[in-house]
C-alpha cells in the first residue's frame, strides 16, 4: 500500500474529492497526514496546524486546476513558501489543504540587456541572487532568511529587509507576475516596461496581498549592478536621543545602504551563543550599523562625525562579517525562548518617544518581561522582542499576548504608525486592521476581494474576515 493510501484516513477531504485531487497531481506531490503538519505553519505557530493535504504543483497550469478542483469542492487553500513570516498568513489550521511552492522552484528566463530575470515562485531568495552574481547582476532586496524564504512568498507579503534604506520593497522590483485568482483565471501581467501608464496596476495590487486574491506562480524581477566596495561600522549609542542624532549626521556623508540598530541585550544574547566577543570594551545600551558605499565616503568627514564615539569601521570581510553577525543572528538566537514577537515602524523623527511609549506600555502589562530591541532604523521598522523572566511559567507568558498585541496597536495608531512594516497581516494581526485603516479603506479590502474571490477559497481568516 502506497504512502498516500495509508493516510487517507488522517484527511478531512470527502473520497470523492481526494480521488479527484490525486488526478491533478502524481502521487508523490500530495501529502496527508502528519506529513502534512509542518507545511502547515509559519514561524509564527499562529494556529495548531491541521491541513487536509499538501499539494506541490510543478507547473503554473496545475495551479490552475488545483483552482478549479478547489471551487468545485468548496475546499480552501493556503498558499506556502519558505513559512519564514511571523504573522500566521501561511498557517493551515481549518482542513484547507496547503499548496506548497518548493518544487516550482526554476528560473525561467534571463535578460542581460534589460536586467530581467525571471523565475517561479518557488525559488528560494539566496538562489537568486547567487544566479545573479554569477552574471554580473545584483537582486538587492535581502534579509535574514535568505536561505529559506522563497520569492512567492516575497512577494506576497511584500518583503523588505536589511537595504530598504538605498533599494526600497520587493514591490520596486517586481516588473511581471504571473498568477491565478480565485477563478482560476490566469493574469498574465510582464509587459515588464520600465514606463507603463496604462490604467490601473493589478501588479502593483498583488504584491503584499499574501495569498488572498492569487496564487503567485511566477515573477519577473529588475536586476541592478552588484554593490560596490562597502564600509561598515559599528558605533555604540548613549540613548535613543543620541542614536537618532547620531543617524541623521551619519546619513548625510555618501550613499548609506543599511541602518540597523539594535540593544545590548541583543548583542549579549548573540554573543553568548555563539562564542563571540563583545565588540568595545564599554557596553552600551544601544548600537547603530551602518553600511556605505566606499565610493564617496570621505574618511576625514567620517572621523568628524564620530569623532569622540566608540566606532569599529571594517578592514576586511571578516571584520564586515562579524558586525552583521551581531545583527543578523539576533532572531535566531532568541527562538528558543519562544519570545513574543511583532514587527512595527513609524516616522523615524518619532521614534525615541515611540520605542518608550511601547516599552512602558508592555511592562504595564506585567513587569516581569524582558525586551531585546532591534531593527531598520533607516525606514523606521522596529522587531519588538518580548521575553518572559526566567521563573515566569510559559502558560502564563503566553496570555499575555493578546493584550501585548492591544497595547500595540493602541499606540501605533497615536503615532501614526503601522501595525506591519515586513510581515503581513496574516491571522496575528487582523483584529488590528481596522484601528488603522478608515472604513472606506476596508470596505474597498472586501470589495477587491470578492473579484478576484468570489468564493473566498484563497487564505480564508488572513488579512481580515469576510
Amino acid at each position: 500500500m502506497s504512502a498516500i493510501n495509508k493516510q487517507v484516513a488522517t484527511s478531512s477531504l470527502a473520497d470523492q474529492s481526494l480521488a479527484s485531487l490525486m488526478a491533478i497531481f502524481d502521487s508523490r506531490d500530495v501529502v496527508l497526514g502528519d506529513d502534512a503538519l509542518p507545511y502547515a505553519v509559519d514561524e509564527s505557530r499562529a494556529l495548531t496546524p491541521q491541513p487536509s493535504a499538501v499539494v506541490f504543483p510543478r507547473t503554473h497550469e496545475q495551479v490552475v486546476d488545483l483552482m478549479h478542483w478547489a471551487r468545485s469542492n468548496k475546499v480552501p487553500l493556503v498558499p506556502s513558501g519558505g513559512r519564514t513570516g511571523l504573522s500566521g498568513g501561511a498557517c493551515a489550521g481549518a482542513n484547507e489543504v496547503v499548496v506548497s511552492m518548493e518544487k516550482m522552484n526554476r528560473i525561467l528566463d534571463f535578460d542581460p540587456i534589460s536586467g530581467l530575470v525571471r523565475v517561479e515562485a518557488g525559488v528560494v531568495l539566496e538562489t537568486l541572487q547567487e544566479y545573479c552574481t554569477e552574471r554580473g547582476w545584483y537582486y538587492p532586496v535581502d534579509y535574514a532568511s535568505k536561505g529559506s524564504a522563497q520569492m512567492g512568498g516575497a512577494v506576497a507579503t511584500n518583503a523588505g529587509g536589511i537595504r530598504v534604506l538605498k533599494f526600497g520593497m520587493t514591490r520596486d522590483w517586481v516588473a511581471g507576475i504571473k498568477a491565478v485568482d480565485g477563478t482560476g483565471e490566469t493574469l498574465d501581467i510582464d509587459r515588464c516596461l520600465v514606463k507603463d501608464n496604462s490604467g490601473y496596476s493589478v501588479k502593483d495590487l498583488l504584491v503584499g496581498s499574501e495569498g488572498t486574491l492569487a496564487i503567485v506562480t511566477e515573477i519577473t524581477f529588475r536586476l541592478t549592478r552588484p554593490l560596490e566596495h562597502q564600509h561598515t561600522l559599528l558605533v555604540g549609542i548613549h540613548d535613543l536621543d543620541h542614536m537618532v542624532d547620531v543617524f541623521g549626521k551619519a546619513r548625510n556623508l555618501a550613499q548609506m545602504n543599511a541602518a540597523e540598530f539594535f540593544s545590548e541585550s541583543a548583542v549579549r544574547v548573540v554573543t553568548e551563543l555563539h562564542g563571540l566577543k563583545s565588540p568595545f570594551h564599554e557596553h552600551y545600551p544601544f548600537y547603530l550599523l551602518l553600511e556605505y558605499d566606499e565610493a564617496g565616503l570621505d574618511i576625514d568627514t567620517l572621523a568628524e562625525v564620530f569623532d569622540g564615539l566608540d566606532v569599529i569601521v571594517s578592514r576586511n570581510e571578516k571584520q564586515k562579517e562579524y558586525i552583521w553577525s551581531l545583527r543578523e543572528w539576533i532572531s535566531s538566537s532568541i527562538n528558543a525562548q519562544k519570545p513574543y514577537k511583532n514587527d512595527v515602524a513609524c516616522r523615524i523623527s518619532h521614534i525615541k518617544e515611540w520605542l518608550h511609549d511601547l516599552e512602558s506600555g508592555l511592562n504595564a502589562v506585567n513587569p516581569a518581561v524582558n525586551f531585546i530591541w532591534f531593527g531598520h532604523l533607516g525606514d523606521g521598522n522596529v522587531h519588538i522582542n518580548v521575553l518572559p523572566s526566567p521563573d515566569m511559567a510559559r502558560v502564563a507568558f503566553d496570555v499575555l499576548h493578546e493584550r501585548f498585541d492591544q497595547v500595540i496597536s493602541e499606540i501605533a495608531s497615536q503615532y501614526h504608525a503601522t501595525i506591519s512594516a515586513e510581515h503581513g497581516v496574516g491571522v496575528l494581526k487582523k483584529d488590528m486592521l481596522p484601528g488603522m485603516l478608515s472604513d472606506a479603506e476596508m470596505t474597498i479590502y472586501r470589495k477587491i476581494k470578492r473579484v478576484f474571490d468570489p468564493d473566498g477559497i484563497l487564505n480564508p481568516g488572513k488579512l481580515f474576515d469576510g
